[in-house]
């Protein structure tokens, strides 16, 4: 065997054992983060909508780099909430919740861990 195929060789499996670790950790990640939530009790406290913003990623489709066929795009959207006790806290929401929410409106926001429950507006 030469020593360039045993280099290339050896490149690739640090480079596997790298991606596969990563893979893992977001596995790991995920599924720790949904069992602590799970656990957590539901919350719910006087709050108001502080800040409604979105986050858009845009990815090449088929790993095409020069977007010749064209990108996915993703969007993220996150709530801001104050609390009565003045404490801010974030969550992810779907689009329905999300376009129906206005900055300032209050009620009762519901929680569980770190998963958004609902909202329920004062009138």
């Amino acid at each position: 065997m030469s020593r360039v195929f045993l280099l290339g060789v050896i490149l690739f499996a640090v480079l596997f054992l790298i991606v596969s670790g990563g893979i893992a950790a977001i596995i790991v990640t995920g599924v720790v983060r949904k069992k602590r939530n799970d656990r957590a009790a539901q919350t719910t406290v006087d709050a108001s909508v502080l800040e409604k913003h979105t986050t858009v990623q845009r990815h090449p489709v088929a790993g095409d780099t020069t977007g010749a066929h064209g990108y996915m795009r993703f969007t993220s959207r996150h709530v801001t909430f104050l609390t009565a006790d003045d404490a801010q806290r974030t969550f992810d929401v779907d689009e329905t919740v999300y376009d129906t929410l206005t900055e300032g409106d209050r009620g009762q926001l519901t929680y569980q861990g770190t998963r958004f429950v609902g909202f329920v507006r004062s009138v």
